[in-house]
């Protein structure tokens, strides 16, 4: 009876064994397929993007253009020679980096996270307030074109020009000493750990860590009673959770169009007159 139990279950044991071992391959080919669906999605896209920013880079170099919009021009310019590097990097990341090197943060070192991180939020506030800037530039010399003519416009035009420039930069590098130990980018975040779709722990538990960060970084910790004493960390970590909460702020201003949108409701009413 006894050896008859031991072999029932020995069996039962094998054949659960397989079943698992069949199921894990057949997600995995799933997987695969998946993989490589949104590979080719991701690269017919990529094509896409680079065809379409390459017809503005050219319409940018047309003499007529240069002389009618000036400015606009050059914003476009720089716009469609930003937009496909950013798409290529990210493709690069997604399907490449992530998928044959994960932790990238082990396979490269921390300072690929940290070049990264910057290049990420730098180019998310530059596409984000990209738009904005072209609407604060036509209220300019539109609505408050008096002030415009009385400040310079080539002066103003070369302001706009460069804030487009260094806002994006002087935004990456103040949340890459701010953002503390997570980053609001989920893609940010993988580059160090393990992802959530990998995480071990419970669902209530991965998502209160990484979604559970609020808009004000109230509870964003630091390391600078490690590196710096615990007399500045007193000091420096309510200064950095200003920072953090400020950019917060920033990014639901100015990079949800709402500010943009109150500037063309100003320059629809001014041209309705």
């Amino acid at each position: 009876m006894f050896l008859s139990n031991y072999f029932n279950s020995s069996f039962f044991d094998i054949l659960q064994a397989l079943l698992d071992e069949n199921i894990e391959n057949e997600y995995q080919l799933h997987n695969r397929f998946i993989t490589r669906v949104f590979i080719g999605t991701d690269g017919i896209s990529l094509v896409l993007n680079f065809y379409f920013h390459y017809l503005i880079y050219r319409m940018t170099l047309r003499k007529d253009l240069k002389n009618s919009q000036g400015t606009a021009s050059k914003l476009l310019l720089c716009y469609s020679i930003f937009i496909p590097i950013t798409a290529l990097l990210a493709f690069i990341y997604l399907n490449i980096i992530i998928q044959y090197t994960y932790p990238p943060s082990e396979f490269f070192g921390e300072w690929f996270c940290f070049t990264f991180e910057f290049f990420v939020h730098a180019s998310f506030t530059y596409i984000a307030t990209f738009s904005m800037f072209t609407a604060m530039m036509k209220y300019w010399f539109i609505v408050e074109n008096a002030k415009a003519k009385s400040f310079g416009e080539e002066k103003g035009k070369t302001a706009f020009l460069i804030l487009h420039l260094i806002i994006p930069v002087t935004i990456a590098a103040l949340n890459s000493i701010s953002n503390g130990e997570k980053d609001r980018d989920y893609l940010v975040n993988i580059c160090w750990s393990e992802s959530i779709s990998n995480s071990k722990t419970t669902n209530s538990s991965v998502f209160d860590e990484y979604g559970g960060m609020d808009i004000l970084c109230s509870n964003r910790r630091y390391q600078t009673g490690y590196y710096l004493g615990e007399t500045a960390s007193y000091f420096l970590d309510p200064s950095l959770r200003m920072i953090c909460g400020s950019l917060g702020i920033f990014q639901a201003l100015f990079c949800s169009n709402l500010f943009e949108l109150i500037l063309y409701a100003f320059l629809y009413k001014y041209l309705k007159r």
